[in-house]
């Protein structure tokens, strides 16, 4: 069966605020082609002893960096390093776009028909509640065709998303949502609203990364922060603390991760506080301006209705004069 995200119309879950470590002035053209996939031993344990922090996708559009969130989904994180390591998705495409209703990036589908992947599945953990917005911008989750059938095909979400609770948060972006967001502005081939990319997208090599990778990661909200808000001085002492934990990378993994989770979701409130204020302000603007106009063009056609004419004289020469105050010009007098 086709492994497919369905268009089901259905609460948010916290996802790291990114910190604009990229940049992307296009996509090169990729040399990847549907192919047969891998054939890849099914992972002989549930869990592993450790997973690696991030996740680094190399595309041909620029590196998109993902939290794993192998706390709460080791299952699915255990199988997709398995993937990962046997170098299962190096050079396959995006096949799937969607742009209406629901707003997502399909990869992980080495045929690009969205009938490909493993020859084992795996079962669902770590889903939303039922909810509005419940696979918000940044979501990583695996796609899947009926429950407990995960198999190597996952999904980016690109804009905020209300989807059936069905599918498996593994990681969230943590940079490089530009390249989603060119990617995604480009359309659909064929114009239509779910399909091919009209821009090619194409993993060519995944590299996996420790917890020291994080602390640039924090180092990056932290700039942001000082850029865009003015940061809380707990959040300031918050963010000081976790570079020095990591630093010395004194304590577990799990515990990082959650922490910097909570940490970017108070960054976000605080961008989207200011965003909501910058909007007052503008919509403010634009409202006392279309007063000031309106006011304007009331005075300008209640002085027209005031307005009187008059005739003025002299000699044999004629003039007619029109205003609220009208008066006859020097050396002529009024008829």
């Amino acid at each position: 069966m086709k492994k497919i995200i369905p268009f089901i119309l259905i609460l948010g879950f916290i996802f790291p605020v990114q910190p604009a470590f990229s940049a992307i002035d296009g996509c090169n053209t990729t040399t990847a082609v549907p192919h047969a996939p891998k054939n890849v031993e099914v992972p002989q344990t549930a869990s592993l002893a450790s997973y690696p922090s991030v996740i680094t996708l190399v595309t041909n559009c620029g590196e998109i960096d993902i939290l794993l969130e192998s706390n709460l989904a080791p299952i699915t994180s255990t199988s997709l390093i398995t993937l990962f390591r046997a170098n299962f998705y190096d050079n396959s495409l995006c096949h799937r776009l969607t742009t209406s209703g629901i707003y997502v990036i399909q990869c992980g589908d080495p045929t690009s028909t969205g009938f490909g992947g493993t020859r084992w599945t795996f079962k669902d953990e770590n889903l939303p509640i039922n909810g509005v917005n419940n696979y918000p911008a940044g979501t990583v989750g695996m796609a899947n065709s009926g429950p407990n059938t995960n198999s190597s095909q996952f999904f980016f979400s690109y804009k905020d998303s209300t989807i059936a609770p069905a599918y498996s948060i593994w990681g969230h972006i943590i940079s490089g949502m530009e390249i989603l967001e060119y990617v995604a502005k480009s359309g659909v081939t064929g114009g239509s609203s779910d399909g091919k990319p009209a821009i090619s997208l194409s993993i060519n090599s995944v590299v996996e990364h420790d917890a020291n990778y994080l602390k640039a990661y924090i180092k990056g909200i932290n700039e942001q922060k000082r850029i865009m808000v003015v940061p809380d001085a707990a959040s300031s002492k918050k963010i000081l603390d976790l570079e020095n934990q990591i630093s010395s990378l004194g304590f577990e993994k799990q515990s990082l991760v959650s922490q910097v989770l909570m940490l970017a979701s108070s960054n976000q409130s605080l961008l989207a506080d200011k965003a909501a204020a910058d909007k007052a302000a503008a919509d403010k603007a634009a409202a006392d301006k279309a007063a000031a106009d309106k006011a304007a063009a009331d005075k300008a056609a209640a002085d027209k209705e005031a307005a009187v004419t008059i005739t003025c004289v002299k000699g044999k020469l004629t003039k007619k004069v029109t205003g609220i105050t009208a008066k006859c010009p020097s050396g002529y007098t009024k008829k």
